[in-house]
């Protein structure tokens, strides 16, 4: 088999969340356009990351019978995936989404606050890598459902960047066939 160097990616992408609002029932639309549909109010750009993760885990039950030392069969019962990104730029709507919080009810002015009782913040997450070798070719990856997790742990430390890690646990979408997200890639 020949290597083939275009296929070799280096580099971050830039993430994006979309909240959900949530008195339209609907998350996501089969056909629809990242941000334009009206269920959509605000995009939120997240700006500099460095780096991310995407772990996907399938859960199989393997089924056994006692005539047989090992495994005979096994069937897919579930599975569950996350993405992890490392922010940096402190704006008050990554604090925010960082936090679990909706920026639109927690930040005023110049002040975000938290703690007490919260709703659950369900978003829509994209992040875009684009490739090193070959700028328009680009690789989206969505996830139809998401939810922060973890909380946030801000780092103040003298002569380093601020830098946190945001864990977004993925939902399934019933709009999607109950799938939890998509990897496109453009040429």
């Amino acid at each position: 088999m020949a290597v083939n160097i275009n296929n070799i990616e280096i580099g971050e992408g830039e993430l994006s969340v979309l909240i959900f609002l949530e008195n339209t029932g609907k998350f996501w639309d089969d056909g629809s356009t990242w941000g334009t549909d009206d269920h959509w109010p605000y995009e939120y750009q997240i700006g500099g990351t460095l780096g991310a993760e995407l772990e996907y885990k399938p859960e199989f039950k393997e089924i056994e019978i006692g005539q047989v030392l090992g495994p005979v069969k096994a069937e897919w019962v579930g599975e569950e995936g996350s993405f992890k990104v490392t922010m940096l730029e402190t704006t008050l709507a990554n604090l925010c989404i960082s936090m679990g919080l909706d920026p639109q009810d927690a930040i005023t002015g110049d002040t975000v606050t938290f703690g007490g009782e919260k709703k659950t913040l369900i978003m829509a997450l994209q992040y875009e890598i684009s490739q090193a070798a070959d700028s328009s070719k680009k690789d989206l990856f969505e996830c139809f459902q998401v939810v922060p997790v973890g909380g946030a742990t801000l780092p103040f430390q003298k002569g380093e960047e601020r830098k946190w890690e945001v864990t977004f646990n993925m939902r399934a979408e019933p709009e999607q066939s109950n799938r939890i997200g998509r990897l496109r890639r453009s040429t």
